[in-house]
């Protein structure tokens, strides 16, 4: 409740008026040190005046340990060195550009999908991979680099083939072979989940399959027809 001009007496209103003109004696000298003072040089305007919120944005670092860790464990992104050669190369990769990988739960697994197979394209292999996986494509791309090696051309190109495994000399690496099978691009109005399997049409313009993973018996009739399988194995079929 704020006070009235008719709350206020008059006594009080007289001491009011005379406060402003009655200075006591020993404050003077302290007015004199205030006025003397003309080095504003280090004076710091307080960060409420300023425009920003901060007056300087400093790059703290991140605590570790206030990430929650996964099951998995976190790699450094770096440059990865990976193998790739040209299908007229003779000379089969036998070690890996990169000596060290983190060993995970998938180090292994991944070892041995390409014991039991030694050609996988990248999609089929992640497709095959346990339900629930939690693994990054960075880790998947340091495994698939210490393990494998891969074609630029030819018969298993965009194919990971298995260190010192040569497809060109194994009759049984036919069915690893690639094919790309294009549809129109108005064929389907929407895109579909990703079918190695080629039991459906792709839904997809342009999408790679293996002979080893179709499942239509028609299909597999005229892909694996041996009566024309050539003797040599050439950069455009097996």
């Amino acid at each position: 409740m704020h006070a009235g001009p008719s709350d206020i007496g008059l006594e009080d209103i007289k001491n009011i008026c005379d406060f402003s003109f009655d200075i006591p004696e020993n404050d003077d000298e302290i007015l004199k040190n205030f006025q003397s003072t003309s080095n504003y040089k280090h004076f710091l305007v307080p960060a409420s005046f300023t425009k920003h919120k901060l007056i300087d944005v400093q790059p703290f670092p991140y605590n570790p340990f206030s990430i929650p860790k996964s099951e998995e464990i976190e790699i450094e992104s770096k440059a990865i060195k990976s193998i790739s050669i040209p299908f007229e190369e003779t000379k089969i990769p036998h070690t890996p550009l990169c000596k060290q990988v983190t060993k995970t739960v998938y180090f292994d697994m991944i070892k041995n999908y390409f014991n039991e197979r030694p050609i996988w394209l990248k999609n089929v292999l992640i497709q095959s991979l346990p339900e629930g996986h939690n693994i990054s494509k960075n880790h998947l791309k340091h495994l698939l680099a210490f393990f494998t090696y891969s074609y630029e051309s030819g018969p298993w190109r965009n194919t990971y083939v298995r260190l010192e495994y040569d497809p060109k000399s194994d009759p049984q690496s036919l069915i690893y072979q690639v094919i790309d099978f294009r549809t129109k691009e108005d064929i389907f109005n929407t895109k579909g989940p990703y079918d190695y399997t080629f039991t459906t049409l792709p839904r997809q313009q342009g999408q790679l399959y293996q002979l080893c993973d179709i499942e239509s018996d028609k299909i597999k009739q005229i892909l694996l027809n041996t009566e024309s399988i050539g003797p040599d194995c050439t950069v455009r079929y097996k």
